[in-house]
């Protein structure tokens, strides 16, 4: 009777087993770990940050979120679409939550995965809470927020009201609620009878009143100073869509300007010739804060010129900083900087 019994509960075990793992492969995410592109350790571009066994340990932990939420995803190039009862999937973006991980102890990252897709949930219903047909309940909410270039596919260009303000950035108007952020439908915004110039214009003007960055002036090298914002905000990097109004006085020869993440915005405004150990200083930075995240934008640096965004052709080698001037900065500023020499 004793081994029946036991055999009986082997069997149980096995049949729990088998249920669970099913359960898994229903609502396990997609292909994460079978991706092309892929970075020399053998992981994602996207995860480049991480070793192997941090990115499989990763996924797991982002896969068993899921699981214990009993939500079906599939996962392709670091989005994992979630899907919803109603309406399109829930897209969970993968490098920003994975650089949170990579920066804290591994035994935290089950919590911060579970509490950022549970954050996404909630502002699902928040969102769709919003009368959107009523231009002057959401005229508060819109802004405009910073996004890498490759957030935007070409698909997607024509579906949202954007503009694009330098080479690999992207301004997007969005609804800033209470626990997301959220793009505004070219669709929902036609009904409004705003032109997009305008309505983008009346998201930095809400940009714009809201309380301004944390602020620092870090001197980097002798007489090289970097004015740094940051915050918590996901909008600290959309401030660069506004510069001359955290910068203004006059500035004859413009200024240097990185956003590496949405968390933060480099600054140098150029006043003599040491606007090149300004450059070489930046950046390092830019490139060391675009690789760890989170929020990562892009690691250009810009020269920023009466409201126009100029990119400086830039690259981190192992033994070197490489800095190509475009012939518009070699003119109207290295060679007046020359000149005073």
């Amino acid at each position: 009777m004793y081994l029946a019994t036991l055999a009986l509960c082997a069997v149980a075990v096995l049949v729990l087993g088998w249920l669970w793992a099913r359960s898994r492969s229903q609502s396990a995410v997609g292909p994460l770990l079978k991706v092309r592109d892929r970075s020399p350790k053998g992981v994602p571009a996207w995860a480049a940050f991480m070793e192997p066994g941090e990115y499989r340990a990763f996924t797991e932990a982002v896969e068993l979120a899921l699981v214990d939420r009993e939500l079906e995803a599939a996962g392709h190039a670091g989005v994992v679409a979630v899907a919803l009862p109603d309406g399109p999937p829930l897209q969970l973006g993968l490098q920003n939550l994975a650089q949170q991980c990579a920066q804290v102890p591994r035994d935290r990252w089950a919590t911060i995965i579970g509490d950022h897709v549970d954050t996404l949930l909630r502002a699902e219903v928040e969102t769709n809470a919003v009368d959107r047909t009523d231009f002057e309940a959401v005229k508060p909410l819109l802004k405009v927020r910073l996004y890498p270039s490759e957030a935007v596919e070409d698909s997607d260009a024509n579906t949202v009201v954007l503009a694009r303000p330098g080479e690999g950035l992207v301004g997007v108007l969005v609804y800033d609620l209470p626990n997301t952020v959220a793009s505004v439908p070219r669709e929902e915004s036609v009904v409004w009878g705003r032109s997009e110039p305008e309505l983008l214009a009346l998201g930095l003007e809400n940009l714009a009143a809201e309380p301004p960055p944390d602020r620092e002036d870090v001197e980097v090298e002798r007489g090289v100073v970097l004015r740094i914002f940051s915050g918590p905000s996901f909008f600290v990097s959309s401030h660069l869509l506004r510069l001359e109004r955290l910068l203004p006085q006059k500035l004859e020869y413009g200024a240097l300007v990185c956003a590496p993440t949405r968390h933060l915005l480099l600054v140098h405004t150029i006043r003599d010739s040491r606007v090149l150990m300004a450059i070489n200083a930046m950046i390092p930075q830019s490139y060391v804060h675009h690789q760890r995240g989170p929020g990562s934008l892009s690691p250009n640096v810009y020269w920023w010129q009466a409201g126009r965004l100029i990119h400086l052709p830039t690259s981190v080698e192992r033994d070197a900083v490489k800095f190509t001037p475009p012939p518009e900065f070699v003119e109207r500023v290295m060679e007046p900087m020359a000149a005073q020499i």
